[in-house]
C-alpha cells in the first residue's frame, strides 16, 4: 500500500521569469528600413530553420504592423551574387 502525498505549499512574492525558447535571438525592433539580418549558414540547416525564423518575423509584424520584414533563402545562385549562404532578413518598411 502506497503512502499518501502531501502536497507543500509555498508562498513566493514574484512568479519564476518565463524562459524564452526560442533559439534565434534576432534583433529585429532595432534594424531600420533597408537594413539586413545575415544569419550565415550551410544550405541544408538554412533550409531547417527558414521556417522557425519565419514565424519569429511574422509574430513581430503581428505586434508592430508598421514594420514590414522579409526573409529570403540564400542559396543557389543569389548566394554566389551575395557571396554569402544562409538566411537574410531584410525590413523594407
Amino acid at each position: 500500500m502506497s503512502k499518501p502525498i502531501k502536497p507543500v505549499i509555498v508562498k513566493s512574492d514574484t512568479p519564476p521569469k518565463r524562459r524564452s525558447n526560442w533559439k534565434w535571438n534576432l534583433p529585429l525592433e532595432d534594424i531600420k528600413k533597408g537594413d539586413l539580418i545575415k544569419l550565415e549558414m550551410s544550405e541544408n540547416d538554412a533550409r531547417d530553420n527558414a521556417h522557425t525564423i519565419r514565424t519569429i518575423v511574422y509574430r513581430l509584424q503581428k505586434k508592430t504592423p508598421a514594420k514590414k520584414v522579409t526573409v529570403r533563402l540564400v542559396t543557389g545562385q543569389l548566394a554566389k551574387e551575395l557571396k554569402w549562404r544562409g538566411v537574410g532578413i531584410w525590413r523594407t518598411r
